[in-house]
């Protein structure tokens, strides 16, 4: 160990590892061999010494010295090409080691590493205490890079990182730590962080950091969100979820692992995104997975990965492509195409339009009026707010749909749905069912099968010959083209339904309450009793179970019963309707499938039965019912009616009174009787009746009222038996007591009282029956027969 005085000393240290300490002259310091120090502890102003150049302070000059002290001042330390120890001791010291493997030991103070002079990549680093080249750093807070592409990284105190020329990346530690990136393209580094952070270029960073010259920026292992500026930056995600904004300016987003998402939320125009190709500004993207878009009209496109698109404001067109995607709309009207994979699409607020592609989606609408095709696979649709449709446009085969219990076929196998309003089926035969609120089903081509439930729903059957059934509440039912159906076969009591009134139809009664039906051909009934009313057109109107009325207008109708006793109703024609179900014979070629009675209208009918039991109604005006073979019922309505048996052969007893007839026919408002060729007994009401007797020898009682009693062939008989009191008969004028007119009758029966009783020319047979009688024969071969009472045989007319 030498030291000098304040003279121009001259120090030769020799071998050994020598310290030589000048003073304060202009000193020579020759170390010789060994490791040698020139030291200035003891100075308490600045030194500057280089061991490159051999100088120092003061005028000292060097040779073979590998090492310097400093001392209290802010000292500027200098090495050479060798392996130095530079010791800064109290102050700010400035220590630049050169190309050996230095040891740099700050000292007290604020020192400083300096690679400035290197024009290699340098990485230094504070908390681990070393540098490029093997050098130690110890003691030293700030670090100063070259020209090269430099790493620097801080410890946790309070480091200033001065990158100099290259493209540096500076990581500062936890203190509040100033980062110079100085020229080139330099990054501020938060690498070593756990947690997430957010940092901005010109803006907040953590830990107080304080940012000169750096284009970008480096998250750590957490979930990081790091933004750029307006020039061209770098950002650098790292492990973690990462969200990357880069600003404007050609960017170099790089995601890392996790999952990373870059953000455009700031902008506002219309922006292109896309994963694997070409994006806003030129930006290049890498390790990134999901894309936030601004308030313009976006596009974003993910790539084969798994994707989250968002769109943000604006009118945003999202496409996942493959991979399990999720994609969200944000606010405006949308359009999301999961396309492949396992996709969940939530549009947001706006009416959005969301197509889930291949896999098993989910589709969310949001808020709006929204727009969902699940498209292939076991689909989840939620239309959320507002009202909500489902597409099965492009489904290459029917799909059977329920909004209630999901989907079966087709395209629609295995979806679920919640808060749907609308569903457009395919262009094949679908079968579409909706909730118990109000929907609307629309089937589109094909022959459809619409089941709208409870609520006021709208179902529009499309192309094709479609069936509609619209359950509970005020449904409307428009057919489209093809001949259509209304079906109320699952209501719990019988319908009224008519399709008359200008092609729109009312319905009432239970389900077909407030319905309308519109280009509706045909109706189903329940199983219950229906009234089913067709229009002009060709109807097919069937009954199903239940007593149904079925009235098909006037066009060429199939009117099908279905189980019951149903009728044909002809109710609406003011004319005379000939109708009978035997030949089918009807005025409108109506086709008639298990009908067992018929309807009249207003004017003069004729309805015929068949062998079944029949019900023939008349309706107004003067009808001719005629049931046939089995128990029929024959109601006759107003006006004039009668009861036709005139092809009958069997001997025949009717009573309008009791309202009975042969077979177990019923008589419902019948004024006049038929009969056929057998010995047929027919007794009238209190009406004017009309009776006649046909072939055979008949027996006739017409009963109180003014009656027309035509024997026709045979020996035929009118009684009077039943009245409350005598009766005078004269068959030869028929003139009576009861205004009766007697056609074709030969013979006379009395009453249980005194009657006067006269014959005709012919051979009479007269019977007075109770009370004391007067019979007169007339002319020809008479039988008189008196009966109870006193009676007396008249010959006065004879006499005369």
């Amino acid at each position: 160990s030498l030291t000098g005085d304040d003279g121009a000393n001259t120090l030769s240290g020799g071998d050994g590892d020598d310290l030589l300490r000048g003073g304060l002259g202009a000193d020579t310091l020759a170390g010789g061999d060994g490791t040698d120090t020139a030291d200035y502890a003891e100075r308490t102003t600045t030194v500057i010494a280089d061991l490159t150049t051999g100088t120092a302070s003061d005028g000292d000059s060097f040779s073979s010295i590998e090492n310097l002290t400093g001392g209290s001042g802010n000292d500027q330390l200098g090495g050479d090409d060798g392996d130095n120890v530079l010791t800064g001791g109290a102050g700010d010291d400035l220590l630049r080691g050169g190309l050996g493997a230095d040891t740099l030991i700050g000292g007290d103070g604020t020192d400083t590493a300096s690679y400035a002079d290197s024009t290699t990549n340098i990485t230094a680093d504070l908390t681990q205490g070393t540098a490029t080249g093997g050098d130690s750093l110890t003691g030293i807070e700030n670090l100063t890079g070259g020209s090269g592409n430099d790493t620097l990284i801080g410890d946790d105190g309070v480091n200033t990182l001065a990158g100099g020329d290259g493209n540096d990346v500076l990581r500062g530690g936890l203190g509040a730590d100033t980062l110079d990136g100085g020229a080139g393209l330099d990054i501020a580094s938060y690498a070593d962080r756990t947690g997430g952070i957010e940092a901005a270029l010109g803006g907040t960073v953590p830990d107080g950091d304080t940012l000169i010259s750096i284009e970008g920026l480096e998250g750590g292992a957490g979930n990081d969100r790091l933004t750029g500026s307006d020039t061209d930056d770098i950002l650098i995600g790292g492990a973690g979820d990462d969200i990357l904004d880069g600003g404007f300016g050609a960017d170099e987003l790089a995601g890392g692992d996790g999952f990373d998402m870059v953000s455009y939320a700031d902008r506002s125009d219309d922006l292109t995104v896309e994963l694997d190709g070409e994006n806003p500004d030129g930006d290049l993207l890498t390790g990134i997975e999901g894309v936030i878009g601004g308030s313009g009209a976006d596009t974003l496109i993910g790539d084969a990965g798994d994707n989250r698109l968002e769109g943000g404001d604006g009118d945003d067109g999202l496409h996942g492509g493959l991979g399990n995607d999720t994609l969200v709309g944000g606010s405006g009207d949308d359009i999301l195409r999961g396309d492949d994979g396992d996709d969940l699409l939530d549009g947001g607020e706006g009416n959005d339009t969301i197509r889930g592609g291949t896999g098993a989606d989910v589709l969310n609408g949001g808020a709006g009026d929204d727009e969902l095709t699940g498209g292939t696979g076991a689909d989840v649709l939620n239309g959320g707010d507002g009202i909500d449709t489902v597409f099965y446009e492009t489904a290459d085969e029917a799909v059977a749909v329920d909004l209630i219990s999901g989907g079966t076929a087709g395209e629609a196998a295995g979806d679920q749905y919640a808060a749907i309003e609308r569903v457009i089926g395919s262009d094949f035969d679908d079968t579409i069912a909706g909730s118990d609120q109000a929907d609307t089903l629309e089937g589109g081509l094909g022959r459809d099968t619409l089941i709208g439930r409870d609520g006021d729903d709208i179902l529009k059957g499309g192309d094709g010959s479609d069936t509609l059934m619209g359950g509970r509440g005020a449904d409307r039912l428009e057919g489209g083209s093809g001949s259509d159906t209304a079906s109320y076969v699952d209501a719990a009591a019988g319908v009224s339904v008519s399709l008359v009134s200008g092609g729109i139809g009312t319905a009432a009664d239970d389900e077909a309450v407030g319905d309308v039906l519109v280009g509706i051909e045909n109706l189903t009934g329940s199983a219950h009793d229906d009234l089913l009313i067709g229009n002009t057109g060709n109807n097919r109107l069937t009954g199903g179970a239940g007593d149904d009325l079925l009235q098909g207008g006037l066009g060429r109708d199939t009117l099908d019963g279905g189980d019951g006793i149903d009728l044909a109703d002809y109710a609406d024609r003011t004319g005379p309707v000939v109708v009978n179900l035997a030949t089918g014979a009807n005025p409108d070629s109506d086709t008639f499938i298990s009908i067992e009675g018929v309807r009249g209208g207003s004017g003069n009918d004729t309805l015929t039965g068949d062998a079944g039991d029949n019900r023939l109604e008349g309706g107004d005006g003067d009808d001719i019912l005629a049931g046939g073979a089995g128990a029929d019922t024959l109601d006759g309505g107003a006006g004039i009616d009668t009861a036709d048996y005139s092809g009958e052969t069997n001997n025949l007893t009717i009573d309008l009174a009791g309202g009975t007839g042969p077979d177990g026919d019923t008589l419902i408002d019948i004024e006049a009787v038929i009969a056929g060729s057998g010995n047929d007994s027919l007794t009238g009401d209190d009406r004017d009746n009309s009776l006649a007797g046909s072939a055979g020898d008949d027996t006739l009682n017409g009963g109180a009222g003014a009656d027309t009693l035509d024997g026709g062939d045979g020996l035929d008989t009118v009684s009077y038996d039943g009245r409350d009191s005598g009766v005078e008969v004269d068959l030869a004028t028929g003139a009576n007591s009861d205004d009766d007119t007697l056609i074709s009758i030969e013979n006379l029966t009395g009453t249980a009282y005194d009657d006067i009783l006269t014959g005709s020319a012919g051979a009479n047979v007269i019977r007075g029956l109770g009370g004391n009688d007067l019979l007169a024969g007339g002319a020809g071969d008479d039988t008189l027969d008196g009966g109870d009472g006193i009676d007396t045989a008249s010959y006065a007319a004879a006499a005369a």
